[in-house]
């Protein structure tokens, strides 16, 4: 709470001595390791941050928050090329997730592959803004579509399960309507 407390006060000196003796006290502690990732980007210490930031990641790999973080350090350094690998690695890693996006049109549009940004552009609209404008503008039939996907996946689970039993490849006496 104190470096939060000091980097609010404009004392990045103050918060960095917190946060480096939180890791010293809790060094296997992913999320401080990112906070202080993040003190040290707005501090202009970018090799360090970096440092904190792989820390970060090797200690919780399932968190994209700290590869985006890492991504926006690189942006901030302008280390376009290791920030599009980073991009790269992130879809890879994660799958496809709409923030990953915005800092793929950004880079590629920074490297001047205009194309490219316009066919994440693309990608980004066709695979994710549909749901959010429904879910934004028409919340009802946002509803009503979870709901029909749900019913959908239920009614496909049930099948799949009745099919399973009737050729053998599960046990007669499973309760169908419970698993499914």
């Amino acid at each position: 709470g104190l470096a939060i407390t000091y980097e609010l006060l404009d004392d990045a000196s103050k918060a960095l001595i917190q946060m480096e003796s939180l890791i010293g006290l809790y060094p296997d502690h992913d999320q401080y390791w990112h906070m202080y990732a993040q003190i040290l980007t707005r501090s202009g210490q970018y090799d360090r941050a970096h440092a904190a930031f792989e820390n970060a990641i090797r200690l919780n790999s399932e968190e994209l928050d700290y590869a985006l973080g890492q991504i926006d350090m690189m942006l901030l350094m302008e280390d376009n090329k290791a920030a599009l690998l980073k991009i790269n690695k992130a879809f890879d890693v994660y799958g496809d997730f709409p923030e990953i996006y915005p800092r793929a049109i950004k880079t590629l549009c920074l490297l001047n592959q205009r194309d490219e940004a316009l066919v994440m552009l693309e990608l980004l609209v066709e695979r994710h803004a549909t749901f959010v404008i429904l879910k934004t503008y028409y919340p009802e039939i946002f509803e009503r579509l979870k709901i029909k996907q749900f019913e959908k996946m239920h009614s496909s689970v049930e099948n799949s399960l009745k099919t399973g039993v009737d050729i053998g490849l599960f046990r007669a006496d499973i309760d169908i309507d419970f698993i499914s």
